[in-house]
């Protein structure tokens, strides 16, 4: 009897533990207004990349802009779909890019990166660029150039979804501000008061 509770117990436990969120995620918040002059902070979930992109944006007329909004603890685009069945088309693609991908992975494992360093040399070909702390920015459109006031690049040093990493808002006069955030294809916004 006890084996049977046991086997059942991991049956229901195991699909659970084996989850794993593989896709790109990312969530921003703010918790609270800040006073002029106090460093005024965001929190950042994400799950999936490197670096994030974010944008900071001074609302001018805050009074209509949050009397627009149909919910005040949201704005934008709401949840997506429920994803849908994969074709026998995109299953296929998939486990060809997966195989093209190990298959490069095995060559490039063959030899030391600083022989692949050499024979990009002898191509011509630059040394990738790493890109710093405010010196690249995002592919998406700018929201309103007027009251853009500053962008950065942040990069993300949490590894789970549950990883919560504050980043800092360059802000120190009173008003309402808008952050956003971007990877380039996914968008996160949130806004921060300072009064």
């Amino acid at each position: 009897m006890r084996r049977w509770l046991t086997l059942a117990a991991l049956v229901v436990v195991i699909p659970v533990v084996a989850q794993e969120d593989a896709g790109v995620y990312f969530a921003l918040t703010s918790n609270k207004t800040f006073a002029p002059g106090e460093k005024a902070q965001i929190q950042m979930w994400a799950q999936g990349l490197k670096a994030l992109d974010f944008r900071l944006y001074r609302v001018e007329k805050a009074g209509e802009f949050l009397g627009q909004l149909g919910d005040a603890h949201s704005f934008g685009n709401q949840v997506r779909d429920l994803p849908k069945e994969d074709t026998l088309l995109v299953k296929y693609l998939r486990v060809k890019r997966r195989l093209r991908e190990q298959g490069q992975l095995f060559v490039r494992n063959q030899f030391t990166p600083g022989v692949r360093k050499e024979w990009r040399a002898r191509e011509g070909r630059k040394p990738e660029a790493i890109a710093t702390k405010g010196t690249s920015y995002a592919a998406i459109p700018v929201l309103n150039e007027k009251q853009l006031l500053k962008s950065w690049r942040e990069t993300v040093s949490g590894k789970q979804r549950w990883d919560e990493q504050a980043v800092e808002v360059p802000v120190t006069e009173a008003g309402l501000f808008l952050v956003e955030a971007t990877d380039g294809q996914l968008r996160a916004y949130t806004l921060v008061s300072v009064s």
